[in-house]
């Protein structure tokens, strides 16, 4: 949660994955299932007003091909999801716990997605 004269917002997700992460991540995002399992999550939480954020690159990393099916995934060098219009108007009302609750509550599969991967674990979001 980010609260600041410039930006407010809610995420889950790490801006800049660790070396290893990275490497981690890129293979898991070439795999069909955990790939494809990361790539449907996401298209939910854009579909309920989440964002993706995060760095990423121009091009696809070498070895994956350009034309790759998650090639966009693939580009991230940090993985968030963020919402700014979550807090516009319950920042200040009694209120903001459980909407933060709520928000945080539809990030856990991200969550547990991004925990399987650095654990070397693969358990499927709920």
């Amino acid at each position: 949660m980010r609260v600041a004269p410039t930006a407010n917002w809610v995420g889950a997700g790490l801006r800049s994955f660790p070396p290893d992460a990275l490497a981690a991540y890129r293979r898991a995002v070439d795999e069909p299932s955990r790939g494809l399992e990361l790539a449907r999550l996401l298209r939910r939480l854009e579909g309920r007003g989440w964002q993706v954020d995060g760095a990423s690159l121009s091009r696809v990393p070498a070895p994956y091909p350009r034309d790759h099916e998650r090639a966009g995934l693939l580009r991230h060098r940090g993985l968030v999801m963020r919402r700014s219009d979550l807090l516009a108007d319950a920042l200040f009302v009694p209120e903001l716990p459980a909407h933060l609750v709520e928000a945080y509550r539809s990030l856990k599969p991200l969550h547990r997605w991004l925990v399987n991967l650095q654990a070397g674990t693969f358990v499927p979001p709920l």
